[in-house]
């Protein structure tokens, strides 16, 4: 009973670790393309 709530806490945390990842990669250029921009501007 014990093992299965853990099983599920980790299941929990890779998939929070896998959003978190997939986001700063899509984050990533969007912040280089918001730089690009203000450099081209400025």
């Amino acid at each position: 009973m014990i093992k299965k709530g853990n099983e599920e806490m980790n299941d929990k945390d890779g998939d929070f670790a896998k959003g978190c990842l997939i986001g700063i990669g899509l984050s990533i250029p969007v912040w280089a393309f918001v730089i690009w921009v203000l450099f081209k501007l400025f």
